[in-house]
């Protein structure tokens, strides 16, 4: 077993103790001391056999001053090892050195950080587990009668209660603080650059956060609580003047803007969210003496004690409180925090009153409504003024029903509201570090991992209709059939922000990588996702993952799953104005505060970005190129990570030495996976799970480069019902892919250990018959536009087909996409008007080769049509045109084609010079070269009755007009992502992406996999 670091609880193994290079400094230290010593003994026998010899004790007393000439008059030495001593672990230089510094230096140090013993670490884990075992049989337990369900609509006269055995809290104790030995870097100090899709989302949200207006804000704050003409008209949806919750995302908009304005120095956003506490302090003042601050009078207070409906009175002052504490945190807002601080002592002598006038009990049978995290923001209101007052009422928010059975590691979440109760996790998590009780660390871990191992989706995602389910239970909301606004109400996006809260700070105690895995799935899976494209304010409540589902469709009690910028303002669209706001603040963390006596960092994610690491005197520039399954530079398959070093100004005296840990995720291949230094590969096996260090003395133009592979993997549902234990979701990386589908979920293929490939045993792969979309099939794409059907949209009278195998000219346009610049598409519609010009099916030899030679689109001569949502789907005859005795028209369909079918789907392209800067062309059956493919509007065949499409037939070339037989080649409303896939299944292909791609499109994420 290496030895654990101080401070660090045992999920995560380190090779030193971190005072460990201060051990190695005194130890250096006082080695020199000791020559010094030794020299002066020596120095005194020659003085003593030597008396007569003054011209020899004036050259000795010569030869020491000028050795030691760099003492002050104390006797110490202003830089402890000599300039010909290059080890590593002396005492840091001096600035003055540091400038005269050769530059040859030492090559770096290397190690793999974390449980490198496996066996050991098991071990320990054991141990741990049986001092739980002893701690928990020490609680004093009770007996409590709790409701079955808590959470918003709690309704006191219909009470369903159970008995629950539950551990008796103790109150708090500010005795001690616990020092988190990983602190994260500030926002301030971390940018994202680049066009990675993290960067987008930041900067979609940035652009929103400053489109809303203050005056609209705090219009409901003026009229409703001080009596004061508002200034704006206020917003809609859940802001609305007549909406009990008015005024929650206020406070939210004053937390994500504090961190939005710390992560880009918006000089707009500042100016706009100061003069939002600017009105709220003014109606603050006017409303009284009292402090209380809300957009609703205290009459909803009164209702909700005295256990009457009401909408969560406390839920929505505890965000704008948490938001006036934000811009205190990260602006220094001296006026938010006073403002907040007279909230909480109007809520202090409210809840006092309470238990004068009716009881303790009655207080905590309030809290069965939901209250948001009152304890955790009173911790905050403690840490930031040291008032106990603010810790003592932090406990009364603490509901026994939920934490006591929490202690005694007992499982009763089924039927439990996620986020009634999810903050007041993040709540105790700050108990434990303020008050250092060790018993609410560990209900928040056992919480988290509780929740991590039974309850939760690929996605990091974990409720389903707001609610957790039983352990292992989350088929049945998977299944076929289950009616539409219940199949799309998968992980609602608060919970999501805040189980994220609960995994970094776990990360922060422990440094353990499964923590920074976590955060890493449910940021790319669970957070970006719930942008519609780069459409500013375009936001999810729920991530759909049955199915056949759209993220545009019903979800829960809405008829759409898309919210608008001006009028939803749900409880989802606060917790991710803030989670956009702070994407970059778990990429990074330090030990010790920063202030390690050899600077440590640890690198938890990836993305394009940049940071000042004041502690080291170092900017890191970080470049990722992310993998893909097949690129056009390579390698593939491949996460590149680079990060450029530059010396900046620096506080500190040891110029630059610093280890630097670099996270090696789980779905890290063993095989290939390196790290290097300005080019040199360094002589370590990274292996997933870990951290590799790199220890040196950076310097600006130093460069680290690491290399993570990744395959394609699959995940179960984790559900053990026989109906749903062939459910898998298939990833890449750290990405969980989607695929289109309307409502088909099942793939062939066989789920096997990934241990073999490096990625461990809990990881496994998917042998069968999937294939990554080659990079050349991007330039294969187009759409087809019928020449002879001039419509005003670029893409009206284009080929489409249903989805059913039929194949029409549809008239009407394609709905207009909001991704951003990178892809187009974002719809069914134009996934269904966009096709692959591939080599035709049936070829010669002659012209299988001139094919082969002529890849591109418009190139080739004898071609098929394919579908560029369902693979394998090609255009095709209906009747196979060679022996079909008809000279009339044949419809043309999207099918599957046979061996004996093949002519069916393949054509001549000829291309047609009509001028313009598009190409035109005509398409020919291969065999029976008098038939060409043509639109047939208004013919025999039949127009669909609605008049929006045509039909789309094999004529006969006399019988049709050169018009609606030419096409116009024209760009592709859909394209392909980076990272694609074509799947196969018993009956059809799909094809796959990242889940955060997707928009308006219908997919599913967990597939049916038969295992044959």
């Amino acid at each position: 077993m290496i030895p654990r670091r101080r401070g660090i609880i045992p999920e995560t193994v380190h090779p030193r103790p971190l005072d460990s290079e201060s051990e190695d400094s005194a130890s250096n230290a006082s080695r020199v001391r000791g020559g010094w010593e030794t020299g002066l003994w020596l120095v005194g026998l020659l003085v003593i056999a030597c008396l007569g010899a003054l011209g020899f004790l004036q050259s000795q007393a010569l030869w020491m001053q000028t050795n030691y000439k760099d003492q002050d008059h104390h006797g110490a030495s202003t830089i402890w090892r000599s300039k010909n001593d290059n080890s590593e672990d002396g005492e840091p230089f001096s600035m003055s050195e540091v400038q005269a510094e050769p530059k040859s230096r030492a090559k770096p140090k290397v190690l793999l950080v974390s449980a490198i013993d496996a066996d050991a670490e098991q071990r320990g884990e054991d141990r741990l587990r049986e001092n739980r075992k002893a701690k928990l049989a020490n609680y004093p337990r009770q007996q409590l009668s709790c409701p079955v369900y808590s959470g918003p609509g709690f309704d006191f006269k219909n009470v369903k209660n159970r008995t629950l055995e539950a551990a008796v809290l103790r109150p708090p104790s500010h005795s001690k603080n616990f020092e988190s030995p990983l602190t994260p870097l500030s926002l301030h100090d971390v940018r994202l650059t680049g066009t990675s899709a993290v960067a987008r989302a930041q900067a979609t949200n940035l652009q929103y956060l400053e489109m809303l207006q203050p005056a609209a804000w705090c219009g409901a704050f003026e009229s409703k609580l001080a009596g004061l003409p508002a200034v704006g008209e206020p917003y809609s949806g859940w802001e609305h003047p007549g909406n009990e919750l008015r005024g929650h995302f206020v406070g939210h908009y004053l937390s994500a803007a504090a961190m939005a304005w710390a992560a880009s120095g918006s000089a707009q956003l500042k100016e706009n969210m100061e003069e939002v506490v600017r009105v709220l302090e003014r109606c603050q003042l006017s409303a009284g003496e009292s402090g209380y601050l809300s957009a609703f009078p205290e009459s909803l207070f009164d209702r909700y004690e005295n256990h009457q409906p009401v909408w969560a009175p406390y839920y929505t002052v505890q965000k704008i409180m948490a938001g006036l504490l934000d811009q205190h945190t990260w602006a220094g807002s001296k006026r938010a925090l006073e403002m907040a601080r007279k909230m909480g002592h109007y809520f202090k002598s409210r809840v006092e009153r309470v238990l004068a006038k009716r009881s303790l009990q009655w207080h905590i049978d309030s809290l069965n409504m939901e209250y948001g995290g009152m304890n955790d923001v009173m911790y905050t209101l403690f840490r930031a003024t040291n008032d106990t007052q603010f810790l003592n009422l932090a406990a009364l928010f603490e509901r026994p029903c939920f934490l006591g059975p929490l202690a005694l590691e007992q499982d009763y979440l089924a039927g439990m509201h996620g986020n009634t109760h999810l903050p007041v996790i993040v709540g105790i998590q700050q108990r434990f570090e303020l008050t250092g009780q060790d018993e609410f660390r560990d209900m928040a871990s056992f919480f988290f991992n509780l929740v991590n191992s039974t309850r939760t989706f690929v996605t990091g995602g974990s409720t389903h209709v707001e609610i957790w389910l039983g352990a292992h239970a989350h088929g049945d909301s998977m299944r076929d059939g289950l009616e539409a606004n219940w199949a799309g109400a998968h992980q609602e996006s608060c919970t999501q922000y805040n189980v994220m809260k609960v995994a970094r700070t776990l990360l922060g105690w422990t440094g353990a990588v499964k923590f920074a895995d976590f955060l890493e799935r449910a940021m790319h899976n669970g957070i970006l996702g719930t942008q519609r494209g780069h459409v500013p304010g375009v936001m999810l409540y729920n991530m759909p993952l049955g199915a056949g589902m759209s993220k545009a469709g019903k979800q829960h009690w809405r008829d759409t799953g898309w919210g608008e910028p001006f009028s939803s303002f749900w409880c989802c669209y606060g917790t991710l104005v803030e989670s956009f706001a702070k994407l970059g603040d778990s990429f990074y963390f330090q030990a010790g505060g920063g202030g390690s006596v050899v600077p440590e960092l640890y690198i938890m994610q990836y993305t394009t970005s940049t940071l000042k690491w004041t502690a080291a005197g170092l900017e890191l520039s970080t470049f990722v190129k992310e993998a893909a399954p097949s690129s056009r530079d390579g390698p593939d398959n491949v996460y590149t990570v680079r990060i450029e070093m530059k010396r900046i100004d620096m506080p500190r005296r040891n110029a630059g030495i610093a280890r630097v840990n670099l996270r090696v995720p789980r779905w890290c291949l063993g095989q290939g996976a390196r790290v290097e230094v300005n080019g040199e590969r360094l002589d370590v096996e990274l292996t997933s799970g870990m951290y590799v260090q790199v220890r040196w003395e950076f310097t600006t133009g130093d460069v680290l480069q690491v290399y993570f592979p990744t395959r394609l993997h699959v995940e179960s549902l984790n559900d053990p019902n026989p109906k749903y234990a062939s459910y898998y979701a298939l990833l890449y990386g750290p990405l969980v892919l989607a695929g289109l589908t309307m409502e088909s979920r099942q793939l062939t293929g066989r789920v096997q250990s990934g241990d073999s490939q490096g990625l461990g045993k809990d990881i496994w792969l998917l042998q069968g018959d999937i294939e990554a979309v080659p990079y050349k099939a991007r330039g294969q794409l187009c759409s087809l536009r019928v020449l002879g059907l001039q419509e005003q949209n670029p893409y009206g009278g284009s080929i489409a087909h249903t989805g059913t195998g039929r194949v029409v000219v549809s008239l009407g346009g394609v709905p207009t996409s909001p991704w951003h610049p990178h892809r187009v598409g974002g719809t069914d519609e134009a996934s269904r008007r966009s096709f692959r010009i591939v080599p035709a099916l049936y070829q010669t030899p002659r012209d299988r080769e001139m094919s082969e030679q002529n890849n591109d689109l418009g190139k080739i001569q004898m071609v098929s049509i394919e579908s560029f949502d369902r693979p394998g789907c090609f255009i095709s005859a209906s009747v196979d045109p060679e022996s079909d005795p008809d000279s009339g028209a044949t419809l043309l369909t999207c099918s599957a084609v046979g061996p004996t079918a093949l002519a069916a789907a393949s054509f001549k392209m000829e291309e047609v010079s009509m001028g313009g800067e598009n190409k035109h062309v005509r398409f020919w059956n291969v065999l029976k070269q008098t038939r060409v493919v043509s639109a047939a509007c208004g013919a025999s065949l039949g127009t669909d009755p609605q008049g929006d499409v045509c039909d789309l037939t094999l004529a006969e070339a006399h019988a049709v007009g050169q018009l609606m037989t030419t096409f116009q080649l024209n760009p592709a409303p859909a394209s392909y992502p980076s990272v694609a896939f074509w799947a196969k299944g018993p009956t059809q292909k799909f094809l796959l992406w990242p889940l955060h791609e997707m928009v308006d499109e219908h997919y599913n994420v967990y597939w049916d996999i038969n295992n044959e």
